[in-house]
């Protein structure tokens, strides 16, 4: 049934006549609205019609990434968590997560991940802290060198 509501809920907002920055600010209200829910998948579509409205917003990638990530689709969140930094929207982010995507399966890549976002880091204030990309990181070295 939910899926129903949200599949109305899409329809309705891709039928309505209003711009696409409106449409978009409707969807990113609508997320908003289901950040702390395990509604995951009906925000990865929320982000789908974002992009589809706006294919060079970073932002919208790097959520849906997030939410790939919450499904425990780690190829997905990869390429989106890519996209994000190639449109350069919030790089240091973006590569922790990606290391830490990599970090359960292949150290080397992980490594290399968390090491781009501490080479970042000094010209970033966002999050994650960077201590946590030094613990990630040194945890890393340290498995590689077992």
């Amino acid at each position: 049934m939910k899926n129903l509501i949200n599949f109305r809920f899409v329809i309705l907002m891709s039928c309505n006549s209003k711009s696409p920055k409106s449409v978009g600010q409707n969807l990113e209200s609508k997320i908003d609205s289901n950040l702390e829910s395990t509604y995951y998948s009906s925000n990865v579509n929320f982000y789908t019609i974002l992009i589809k409205n706006d294919s060079l917003n970073g932002e919208y990638y790097f959520g849906r990434g997030y939410y790939y990530l919450q499904l425990m689709d780690y190829e997905k969140a990869e390429r989106d968590y890519l996209v994000s930094i190639k449109l350069n929207f919030n790089k240091v982010s973006s590569y922790y997560n990606l290391g830490l995507i990599h970090s359960s399966v292949n150290d080397s890549i992980a490594l290399i991940y968390f090491k781009k976002a501490l080479d970042l880091y000094p010209n970033n204030d966002c999050l994650p802290k960077k201590k946590d990309v030094e613990k990630e990181y040194n945890a890393c070295l340290k498995r590689i060198k077992k």
